[in-house]
């Protein structure tokens, strides 16, 4: 068996690289970037040279954002990148998701960390890229319709929840035939605006507005009741 990570951006994603993946495995990463002086060799939407998966051995895993860039009217996702990778008997794709809020607050905080800009302590600027970030993990998993989340959530192998970090860590050893030494440190978190945030969450409006007509929340709500369902069919 050959494996994937589908690391949707901040879902926990840097945490399971580098504190457990990596305790077992060699990580070959297909990241693209967008820093000019990194773009010398790779092609226009800045991804290096494409992996050969049949070369790919049992102790390595591919790993990247495939960010479902859009290009024209179609999005560029990881089916694009890797043509037939899910109908693949050899592989085992997995991703993690998180509850979609929290993903938005995480998302614009790192930002800010990244950037090293201005807007830490911007409530309206928050409000404004939480909201914009609506379907973010739509457009991660080319989710364009409600009735689409049953096939493509079908296609991962396993799907693990930030939130249940520690409980997913256990069940993804299982399928990778390994056990990791959980660490509950991250090394990725950005520090918040701990007083914007709670703000926002007790601002009903807010939360109406980011729920409505975000297919997120039930790409979410769906992954959660498959994993809870795993669980009790392991007890």
């Amino acid at each position: 068996m050959r494996y994937c990570f589908h690391h949707i951006p901040k879902t926990a994603g840097s945490a399971v690289r580098n504190e457990l993946l990596r305790q077992h495995f060699t990580l070959i990463d297909d990241y693209r970037t967008d820093i000019p002086q990194l773009k010398k060799g790779r092609d226009s939407l800045g991804f290096g040279p494409l992996r050969d998966l049949r070369a790919l051995s049992q102790k390595e895993i591919l790993c990247g954002h495939w960010e479902g860039l859009l290009l024209g009217d179609e999005r560029y996702t990881i089916q694009n990148r890797y043509p037939g990778l899910f109908n693949r008997q050899d592989f085992f794709v997995f991703t993690y998701l998180r509850e979609p809020l929290e993903l938005s607050f995480s998302m614009y905080f790192f930002g800010i960390r990244r950037k090293k800009g201005g807007g830490f302590n911007d409530l309206k600027k928050l409000k404004q890229s939480v909201l914009k970030n609506k379907n973010y993990i739509s457009m991660m998993l080319n989710i364009r319709k409600i009735s689409d989340i049953q096939t493509v959530l079908d296609r991962y192998a396993f799907i693990g929840l930030s939130e249940r970090y520690s409980e997913s860590a256990v069940r993804l050893g299982s399928f990778l035939e390994c056990k990791f030494l959980i660490k509950e440190n991250f090394t990725n978190k950005s520090e918040r605006h701990k007083e914007n945030v709670m703000e926002l969450l007790n601002d009903k409006e807010f939360l109406q507005c980011h729920r409505d007509d975000n297919l997120d929340y039930d790409i979410y709500l769906e992954a959660v009741k498959r994993f809870d369902s795993c669980s009790q069919a392991s007890v």
